[in-house]
């Protein structure tokens, strides 16, 4: 299936531009099992692609990229002077809203490397926005309004200071009314009425762009130790 996706894509591609086009990076979703993560890879990367410099991580990492919260303190809600590794912990959520399911992740800003750190995640099939024709609007409400609540109750806030929780990504393939819905959801969880919900890229495109960056400091900067290089081969690594 991969195989003949990456296909059509790639003909695509090399009809407009007009040159064969070289892919340096792959973001996947974090339900990803490890075998499908691996034919995800192998259609997108041959052998030899190895022995160069490529970027493999997750949508979560991805999602994260566009916002540049290492040089737009505002996106933090901070001071410029308390975004540096001298400055108080920052941490981010990001919530990928999918037809199937709602994954969340608390992701630690790392400003001393300029890197995304994945610290806890949690998985909910039964919110995915395709279960509220299933199982009804109210009751696909209250299981969203459980999960997120018990996700910052249990999870975030049992290991970050309320403060240090400084945002909130929205990503994925919901429709956007549905994530029109997930933000008010989110707004009544506790204790969060200082984290700011990142809207202003679209949540359908903004782990793409994210990729697409990620996939041009690839070319830039084959020397970038947090790029993920061709030694990594068939390798994932949270810690990036």
């Amino acid at each position: 299936m991969f195989s003949t996706v990456v296909a059509a894509v790639t003909e695509s591609l090399s009809a407009t531009l007009g040159y064969h086009p070289r892919y340096s990076a792959i973001f996947l979703p974090r339900v990803f099992n490890q075998s499908t993560k691996h034919a995800a890879m192998d259609a997108v990367f041959t052998s030899s692609d190895y022995d160069r410099d490529v970027r493999i991580g997750f949508h979560w990492q991805s999602a994260c990229e566009p916002f540049d919260f290492f040089h737009r303190s505002e996106r933090l809600g901070r001071a410029v002077g308390d975004c540096n590794e001298d400055g108080p912990e920052s941490s981010i959520v990001v919530l990928e809203y999918e037809e199937g399911y709602l994954h969340a992740s608390l992701v630690g800003v790392m400003f001393e490397w300029e890197g995304y750190a994945s610290a806890y995640r949690r998985f909910c099939r039964e919110c995915g926005a395709s279960f509220q024709m299933e199982i009804g609007v109210e009751a696909h409400t209250r299981r969203i309004i459980t999960f997120l609540s018990e996700f910052f109750k249990d999870v975030v806030f049992k290991d970050c200071a309320i403060d240090e929780v400084r945002a909130i990504v929205l990503a994925g393939g919901a429709p956007s009314e549905a994530f029109v819905g997930l933000e008010n959801l989110v707004r009544q969880v506790e204790n969060i009425d200082h984290v700011r919900i990142l809207k202003d890229i679209d949540p359908g495109i903004v782990s793409a762009l994210g990729a697409a960056l990620w996939a041009v400091k690839v070319e830039k900067d084959s020397d970038n130790r947090f790029v993920g290089s061709s030694g990594m081969r068939r390798e994932y690594h949270d810690e990036l």
